[in-house]
């Protein structure tokens, strides 16, 4: 899986390069990203998705851990670039209210 961190305002960005399918294996995103999260204490994470991205059961599974580790800080967890579908499922789940979406990564760490 092709993901970088950097930093976008005051937010560690997660920036996943390539689409992600069904058949991704998420294991090293979520092993990097709690690591990162959990020994820099990150709380105030942003995850930027390719445009094409499928969100399926493990990777909102993922999502929702990254969502217990930053809310164990008082943090926030941002969503960037969620298309369509992602849109529709995040708010069928209810998850639609606890994160932050934005369109674009410039607009991390606005109001």
């Amino acid at each position: 899986m092709d993901f970088e961190f950097t930093q976008k305002n005051d937010y560690y960005l997660l920036r996943v390069n390539k689409d992600i399918s069904g058949e991704a294996d998420l294991n090293a995103l979520k092993k990097v990203a709690r690591e990162k999260i959990e020994n820099q204490k990150i709380a105030k994470l942003a995850v930027s998705f390719a445009r094409d991205s499928n969100f399926y059961s493990p990777l909102i599974a993922v999502l929702v851990q990254f969502l217990g580790f930053v809310k164990e800080l008082d943090g926030t967890l941002i969503i960037v670039h969620p298309n369509p579908e992602m849109l529709d499922v995040l708010e069928m789940v209810g998850l639609g209210k606890l994160m932050v979406l934005r369109t674009s990564e410039d607009e991390i760490g606005t109001a």
